[in-house]
């Protein structure tokens, strides 16, 4: 049972949003300004940027469409999906931006921004998890970022609760001996 957004699709670089006529873009704006509390434009819009890598229009879009529709799912979880594309891709920029050139301020930015995406990757997979209590694996993926903030004890104690579930049980397992043999403990 993958948690997925049924709305969420691949971008491809012959998508038909590459085609999408700029009056379309600004229909569509016009229609978020006039009626924000319509859902229909905002997930449009951000789904049309989304397919054009547009990731930070997208976010612009989608946290306008979340600020008007907290409780509306779809954008939500596309919001989310684009943050952490966000600030992976910050993530990567950093670590190549380090391994091209070794220096303490190279080294400081590629932690620091590995530091704010395992907090992100927290924050939305236990935002996650409230809406979605049957999903365990939202709690391997809080754990996961747990860890990577150094906050094992946390991370063990969801560890040890994905184990209950059946669907999450091997993974969380997995995961639950990765931490404990990073602290050099015995299962």
């Amino acid at each position: 049972r993958p948690m997925t957004n049924p709305a969420a699709q691949v971008p491809s670089e012959t998508s038909a949003a590459s085609k999408i006529p700029v009056q379309r873009f600004q229909a569509l704006e016009q229609q978020i300004r006039n009626n924000p509390a319509n859902v229909q434009p905002y997930e449009e819009l951000g789904s049309i940027y989304i397919e054009q890598l547009r990731w930070r229009d997208a976010k612009r879009v989608l946290e306008q469409g979340v600020n008007h529709a907290p409780d509306y799912e779809p954008i939500r979880f596309m919001y989310e999906d684009v943050c952490l594309r966000i600030s992976r891709e910050a993530m990567n920029v950093a670590a190549t931006k380090f391994q091209d050139y070794k220096s303490e301020a190279n080294q400081r930015d590629l932690d620091q921004s590995e530091l704010e995406f395992a907090a992100l990757q927290f924050e939305i997979a236990e935002a996650r998890f409230k809406r979605y209590p049957d999903h365990a694996e939202l709690l391997v993926n809080a754990a996961i970022a747990l860890k990577r903030l150094s906050r094992m004890d946390e991370a063990i104690e969801r560890l040890r609760r994905a184990q209950a579930s059946p669907d999450a049980r091997a993974l969380a397992s997995l995961n639950l001996g990765i931490c404990y043999e990073s602290r050099s403990q015995v299962v």
